[in-house]
Parts: C-alpha cells; structure tokens; sequence
C-alpha cells in the first residue's frame, strides 16, 4: 500500500527543502565570500609591509646619497690641494734648480 501525502504537506515540505537549499546555498556563498576577503585582507598588509619597507629603503638611500654626495666632494678637494701642492712643488724645485745654477751649487 502506497503512502499518500495531502497535496499542502508535500508542497510545505517543498518549500522547506527550497529554504534549506537556499540557506546551505547562501551559507556557501558567505564562507567563499569571507575566504575571498581574508585572502584579499592577506595580500593588502602584505602589501603595506612592502610598502613600508620600500619607504625604509627609500630613506637609507637619501641618506647615503647625502653621504656619497659629501665623500665626492671631499674627495674632489683633496684632488684639487693636490694639484696645487704638486704645482707648488715644482715651482719650489725649478726655484731650487735655478739658484744653484746661478750660484753653482
């Protein structure tokens, strides 16, 4: 002998399957969607790390740039003392090989 179920309780259980479905469907879709703004959360500080990082660097590099910029600058007038100084030492020199020419030492 078959079951028989009134035409309304099969309907409502229907329509309490199609509620389930549409809670578990939408509960699905919750979990992704806060997977995807984990992931997302994940990449930005991620990202804001490499920013500040980038920003570190770019501060160590002003600074040595600052450095690198005097160093050179020292450096050039240590070449220019030089040129002078050698400049003057052969001055002294011809002045030195003249005297003893005119003077016969």
């Amino acid at each position: 002998m078959a079951y028989f179920m009134p035409c309304h309780y099969a309907e409502s259980l229907l329509q309490s399957e199609k509620f389930n479905l549409g809670i578990k469907g939408s509960f699905f879709k919750l979990h992704s969607l806060t997977a995807a703004l984990n992931a997302m959360s994940g990449r930005q500080k991620k990202n804001e790390e490499l920013m500040e990082t980038a920003k570190k660097q770019e501060e160590k590099l002003a600074v040595l740039e600052k450095e690198f910029s005097v160093l050179q600058e020292e450096g050039n007038k240590l070449k220019l003392e030089q040129v002078q100084s050698s400049g003057l030492v052969a001055w002294f020199q011809a002045e030195k090989d003249a005297i003893e020419r005119k003077y016969g030492q």
